[in-house]
């Protein structure tokens, strides 16, 4: 998983996923400002998208 960018505050990080049928998929994993403070070995992400677009919009939308 590679570090994409920070976006308000959060983490997206780029990572790939497979699918039961063996096809990689890309997947955009976000990561709160708090989550981020803990070791990465506990860390769990806040929502995983599909697209970097759905990250952004997942992360416009969280009640702050």
């Amino acid at each position: 998983m590679r570090k994409i960018q920070k976006y308000k505050g959060w983490t997206i990080r780029q990572g790939t996923e497979t699918s039961a049928d063996g096809a990689e998929h890309v997947i955009y994993q976000c990561y709160t400002p708090k989550e981020m403070q803990y070791p990465a070995s506990i860390r769990s992400a806040e929502w995983t998208a599909c697209s970097l677009r759905e990250a952004i919009d997942f992360i416009d939308s969280y009640p702050a």
